[in-house]
C-alpha cells in the first residue's frame, strides 16, 4: 500500500485537487482537502478532540469524532493507508515521503533559497556563474508551484477558525511568493534579460500593488529598456495608488526616478540598477530569529486572537466577511510591525497590511491608525519619516479616518499625541492626548509606553515608572517596553537593574544596536571606559551610522583617546551629511565630551533645524552636565517646550564616573 500513496500528487494551489498517476482522483467531502491542507502546513500530529473541534466546532462531541473518521478514512483512500497514522487518541503526522504536495515543495524549495547566502552581500551581487544559474533556475521552480492562491474557491462552512488560519496563510504563502518574484526580478536585471525581469515585476506588482518597491523597480527596467514612457506610466500608477489606497505620497527614493525619466537618463552599470533590498533573513545566524518573518506559530497565535476579539462581533451582528478580514490583516500588521528593527524591512511589509485591510474595509480605523503608527520610532517598532518627508506622509489624514470611522480609537489618539510630541513639540497637547487614550483603554500598554516616554522627557520620572511597570505586566517580553524601563533605570541610577534587563532583552532580541548602544552609556557612567570603548565599537560593527559613530567618539574622548575621538566624530559629521540630516543631537553631544562647547551648541541649533527628535532627551540628559546651566541651551529647552529639570541634573550627575579631575559640576 505504500507505493500506491507514492503516485499521489497534492494540488492544494488554485481548486484543490488530486492525481494518481495522470487521473484526477476525486474526494466526496470539502473537509478532507481542509485536513490535508491543515496537516501539510503544520507536518505534526493532533489530538482528535483537536481537529474535531476545528472542522465541526458546532457538533457534539460524539458527532464531531464521528465525521473525523469519515475524513481519515478518505484520506487514506485516496493517498495510501500508511500515508497517515492514526491512534486512538492522536493524528498525524502526515507522511510527506509517501505523496507529493505542492504548497510543501513550495515552501521547503523557497527555505531552501534563503539559507543560501551567496549571491548578496551589502555592496550588491556576488557569486559564480555556474551558481548563479543554478540558483535562477530553482528559484523559478519554486515560482512555477505557485499557480494560483492558497486552496483558491474553498470555503468550509460553519468553521470560523479554519477559514481564518486558510486566509493567514494563504497571506503567508503570498509573501513567500513575493520575496521569490523579487529575487528574480534582480537576477533577470543583473543578467540583462529585461523582458523576463519586467515580466516578473508586473507578476509582483498585481499580487501586491502596494509594493512601491517592486514599482521602482519596474520603472528602473523601463528606463533601462529605453522605455521612458511606459517608466512615467509605471510613475503615475504608482503615485496614484499610494494617494488612493493608503493617502501618501511616493518615498523619496522612488520620487529621484521622476527625475531620470524626465532626463531620459541611462545608466549602463547594471549595479547601480540593482535594487538595494535586504536579502535572505534565513541567512542569519541561530541567535538572530528573533528578525525572521511571521512564522507558522504566530499565524495560530492571530487565529485565536481573532477569533476571541470578533466572538462578540459575531454574536451581535451578521457576520461580515469583510470586516473580519480587515481585522485579521491589522493583527498581522501589528505582529509584524513588533517583529521589525529600525529600518527593517518589515516595517514596508507591515504597512502593506494595514494597506490591505483599508483596501478591503474602507472604514477600518484599525488599518489607518497603524499605518500612520508605523511612521513613528518613538514606540520601538516604527521608523520616523524624516523631517523633509513628513509633509508627504499625510499622517494627519489617516488619523482623522481613523477617528471619524471610531471616535475614541486608543491607537489613533496615542498616534495624534506621539506626533505633537515627536514632530510638532506640543508637549501639552501630546500630554491630553495620551490621557484621553488612556481613559478610553487604560490597558493599551503603547499607549503607557509612549506616556511615560513623555513623562521622562519632562523629569517626571515618579510618574512615568508605574505606567512602564503595567506595559511590562502587559507584555513582559516586549523589546520596546523593556528598553524603555532599561532607560528609566539608567536615567535614575540604577544601573545594575537597567544592565539585567539589557541582558534580558539581548537574550530575546540579540544584536539590537540600539538596545546595546545603551548598554555603552551605561559601562561609562560606572567608569568602565574600555568597556564602554568594546560596546560602542561592537555596536558600529552592527549598525553604522551617525549616532553609532558619536557614541564611539564620547566613549573614545572619556577614556582620553582624543585623536581616535576625533576620528570617529568626523566621520559621524559625514554621515550627517551624506544624509541630509540626522543624529545632529549626538554629534553635538560628542563635541561637548570634547570640551568644543561653541560648536556643540552651534550643532544643537543645527539639530533644532533638522528637527531632531533626540532633542527631547535634552533637559534630562546628565551628560550635558554644566552646559545646562548655559543661557543659550536653556533657550534652546525653552524652544522645543521642554521644562529645566535642573534638580534632576543635580541629582543624576553626580552619580556618574567622569574621569578624575573632570567633574563637570565642580563650579557649582
Amino acid at each position: 500500500m505504500q507505493e500506491k500513496g507514492l503516485n499521489r500528487k497534492v494540488f492544494l494551489f488554485g481548486p484543490p485537487h488530486i492525481l494518481s498517476g495522470n487521473e484526477t482522483v476525486h474526494f466526496s467531502r470539502k473537509k478532507t482537502i481542509g485536513a490535508i491542507a491543515y496537516l501539510t502546513v503544520h507536518q505534526r500530529s493532533f489530538s482528535r478532540d483537536r481537529l474535531a473541534s476545528l472542522f465541526w466546532p458546532d457538533s457534539d462531541y460524539s458527532h464531531a469524532h464521528a465525521n473525523l473518521r469519515k475524513v481519515l478514512f478518505e484520506i487514506r483512500s485516496l493517498c495510501g493507508q500508511n500515508v497517515l497514522p492514526a491512534s486512538y487518541e492522536v493524528v498525524g503526522p502526515l507522511d510527506l515521503n509517501s505523496i507529493w504536495v505542492d504548497v510543501h515543495e513550495f515552501q521547503s524549495r523557497s527555505e531552501s533559497l534563503r539559507q543560501q547566502d551567496f549571491l548578496f552581500i551589502k555592496e550588491g551581487f556576488k557569486g559564480d556563474t555556474y551558481k548563479t544559474q543554478t540558483y535562477k533556475e530553482d528559484l523559478q521552480a519554486a515560482i512555477d508551484l505557485y499557480t494560483d492562491d492558497f486552496l483558491s474557491g474553498v470555503t468550509l462552512l460553519d468553521c470560523d477558525v479554519f477559514d481564518e488560519w486558510q486566509f493567514l496563510y494563504g497571506e503567508n504563502l503570498k509573501q513567500t511568493l513575493s520575496t521569490n518574484l523579487e529575487e528574480m526580478a534582480i537576477l533577470c536585471e543583473y543578467q540583462n534579460e529585461l523582458d523576463t525581469a519586467i515580466r516578473t515585476c508586473r507578476r509582483l506588482i498585481e499580487i501586491d500593488s502596494l509594493n512601491e518597491r517592486a514599482h521602482r523597480t519596474l520603472i528602473r527596467l523601463f528606463l533601462k529598456s529605453g522605455q521612458n514612457q511606459a517608466a512615467l506610466r509605471q510613475y503615475r500608477q504608482c503615485e496614484q495608488i499610494l494617494d488612493q489606497e493608503l493617502g501618501v505620497q511616493p518615498e523619496q527614493t522612488t520620487v529621484e526616478l521622476l527625475s531620470l525619466i524626465r532626463e531620459s537618463t541611462h545608466i549602463n552599470n547594471a549595479q547601480l540598477w540593482l535594487p538595494k533590498i535586504p536579502y535572505s533573513q534565513g541567512s542569519q545566524s541561530h541567535r538572530s530569529q528573533g528578525n525572521r518573518e511571521v512564522r507558522l506559530d504566530d499565524v495560530e497565535k492571530i487565529i485565536r486572537h481573532v477569533h476571541m476579539n470578533t466572538a462578540s462581533f459575531r454574536e451581535n451582528s451578521p457576520a461580515n466577511p469583510l470586516v473580519l478580514r480587515s481585522k485579521e490583516l491589522c493583527v498581522l500588521g501589528d505582529l509584524t510591525l513588533r517583529s521589525s528593527v529600525y529600518h527593517d524591512g518589515n516595517i514596508l511589509r507591515a504597512r502593506k497590511y494595514y494597506g490591505r485591510a483599508i483596501q478591503i474595509n474602507p472604514r477600518c480605523s484599525d488599518g489607518y491608525a497603524g499605518l500612520a503608527f508605523s511612521f513613528f520610532s518613538l514606540g520601538g517598532y516604527g521608523v520616523d519619516a524624516r523631517v523633509n518627508e513628513r509633509r508627504k506622509v499625510k499622517v494627519e489624514q489617516l488619523l482623522k479616518r481613523a477617528l471619524q470611522y471610531d471616535p475614541g480609537h486608543s491607537r489613533a489618539l496615542m498616534v495624534l499625541a506621539g506626533k505633537k510630541m515627536e514632530w510638532d513639540w506640543d508637549m501639552p497637547t501630546a500630554e491630553n492626548y495620551f490621557s484621553d487614550a488612556l481613559r478610553n483603554n487604560p490597558d493599551y500598554a503603547d499607549n503607557l509606553l509612549w506616556y511615560a516616554e513623555l513623562l521622562m522627557s519632562t523629569g517626571r520620572f515618579k510618574e512615568a515608572y508605574p505606567m512602564l511597570q503595567r506595559a511590562l505586566q502587559l507584555h513582559p517580553t516586549d523589546i520596546a517596553i523593556n528598553y524603555r524601563l532599561a532607560k528609566y533605570y539608567f536615567r535614575t541610577g540604577m544601573y545594575s537593574d537597567s544592565l539585567r534587563l539589557l541582558h534580558i532583552i539581548d537574550e530575546l532580541y540579540p544584536d539590537r544596536y540600539l538596545v546595546l548602544s545603551l548598554l555603552t552609556f551605561i559601562l561609562l557612567a560606572q567608569g568602565d571606559y574600555r568597556g564602554a570603548v568594546r560596546s560602542a565599537e561592537h555596536v558600529v560593527s552592527l549598525e553604522k551610522n551617525g549616532y553609532t559613530l558619536a557614541e564611539l567618539s564620547i566613549a573614545r574622548a572619556f577614556t582620553g583617546k582624543i585623536e581616535a575621538a576625533e576620528d570617529a566624530l568626523k566621520k559621524s559629521k559625514a554621515e550627517h551629511a551624506r544624509l541630509g540630516g540626522e543624529d545632529a543631537y549626538f554629534v553635538a553631544l560628542a563635541l561637548h565630551t570634547l570640551k568644543r562647547d561653541t560648536e556643540a551648541l552651534e550643532w544643537l541649533e543645527q539639530a533644532y533645524h533638522d528637527h531632531d527628535i533626540s532633542l527631547l532627551k535634552l533637559c534630562t540628559e546628565p551628560l550635558w552636565s554644566n552646559l545646562h546651566w548655559n543661557a543659550r541651551f536653556q533657550q534652546l529647552v525653552r524652544r522645543i517646550g521642554l521644562p529645566l529639570c535642573l534638580d534632576y541634573i543635580k541629582q543624576a550627575v553626580p552619580k556618574i564616573a567622569f574621569p578624575e579631575g573632570n567633574h563637570p559640576l565642580r563650579f557649582l
